[in-house]
Parts: structure tokens; sequence; C-alpha cells
């Protein structure tokens, strides 16, 4: 899965960070996160409170979701793919270069 340059919405509670928080990380690994669904929506984050990807969904967001045809997605699901880009990012780079951006990820 390639989330480079789609649009994502969280939705839910997550157990690793705040939607605010996996917002930012979207946003450093060029995914683009919305506070709400549209039809520019190309996947939905969901969090743990809503159950799993097999279940029904169960607040209005994910109805909307459902009703308009956007893949869900899990928070392991996003993690492993910010993960993945993150390590593709380092490979690529010279030691200066990831101690520099080591030091700059701190501050996120």
């Amino acid at each position: 899965m390639d989330l480079q340059n789609k649009t994502i919405v969280f939705s839910g509670h997550f157990e690793t960070m705040t939607q605010d928080q996996l917002a930012k990380l979207a946003s450093f690994v060029g995914v683009v996160p919305r506070d709400t669904i549209s039809g520019l929506t190309d996947y939905v984050v969901v969090g743990t409170m809503y159950g799993d990807l097999f279940s029904p969904p169960m607040t209005e967001k994910l109805q909307l979701a459902n009703k308009m045809g956007i893949p869900l997605i899990t928070e392991v699901d996003f993690l492993n793919y910010v993960v993945d880009t993150w390590q593709r990012r380092l490979a690529a780079m010279t030691v200066k270069d990831q101690i520099h951006t080591l030091h700059l990820d701190q501050q996120i």
C-alpha cells in the first residue's frame, strides 16, 4: 500500500498516540491528513474504539466512509507504512544526513 500524497482521515481512539500526533507523522512521510471525510479522502485510518475492519461501521464518520466506498486501514497498517517509508529514506541517506535528520525528528 502506497500512501504517498494520499489523503487520509483518522477516526477513533488510537493506542500509540493521539490523532494530532498521527497527523503530524503522516505529514512527515508525505501523507495528507484531513479532519473530515470528503470526496478527496483516499483512506480512513481506524482506531481501536471502532472494533475491527470486519465489523459494520459504528459511527457517522465510518458509515460515511463505507457509503462512499473509502477503504479503511488499521493503526498498525498505517504505522507499518510510516516505518517502511522511514527505513527507505534512511537507507538512501549518508551517515551525516541520518544524524542530522534523527536530531530533527526528536523535535516532533
